[in-house]
């Protein structure tokens, strides 16, 4: 990456890629829990998953939606589905099909 990335304006999304796979579940409590996790905040939870996963956005994908399928809040599965959308921005067009797929199960 060059210039302001996400990495550099928001040093947190490093490190919790530096954690790594460890890193992932407390990403997805954040993202289905947390009601500030809006806007500019979701966007760098969903880039540190995508970096954790090595920019395979629908493995992503498949998680937060896995997640929100298995969640018993109505909220936080609404908050992960509308995550897992928002993280299409990022699936490949040699991918999208899957993409789109995994976000209708």
């Amino acid at each position: 990456m060059h210039g302001n990335g996400a990495d550099v304006l928001y040093p947190a999304v490093h490190e919790l890629y530096t954690f790594g796979a460890p890193a992932e579940s407390a990403i997805v409590t954040f993202i289905a829990e947390d009601t500030s996790a809006t806007g500019v905040v979701r966007e760098n939870a969903l880039y540190s998953m995508l970096l954790i996963h090595h920019g395979n956005a629908l493995a992503v994908i498949q998680r937060l939606q896995s997640d929100g399928a298995s969640s018993a809040s109505v909220e936080a599965r609404d908050r992960l589905q509308a995550a897992s959308k928002a993280a299409m921005k990022w699936c490949d067009e040699r991918w999208q099909t899957r993409c789109e797929d995994a976000l209708k199960q």
